[in-house]
């Protein structure tokens, strides 16, 4: 009965979109895994496609902290002008 109430609930839902996230992270920061109903575009670690999203859907990141001595700062380079 429980399976029946659900599924109709899902197929007469008023709306549902959808969606594509890209997850970046600061400096220092990783992504080391995604939760949820959604699918990773091959080739890609932070393009998220979700075929349906609504109000019942929940994504979770988990993200970690690089150790500061094994990760090297970005490249800045200056513009000069002249």
């Amino acid at each position: 009965m429980q399976f029946t109430n659900d599924l109709y609930y899902c197929l007469t839902r008023a709306n549902a979109w959808e969606a594509v996230f890209r997850v970046r992270t600061s400096f220092g920061f990783t992504q080391t895994s995604t939760y949820g109903n959604i699918i990773i575009k091959q080739g890609t670690s932070d393009l998220i496609l979700c075929p349906t999203l609504d109000k019942d859907r929940v994504f979770c990141y988990e993200l970690a902290r690089l150790d500061e001595q094994s990760v090297q700062p970005p490249e800045r380079r200056v513009l000069l002008q002249g």
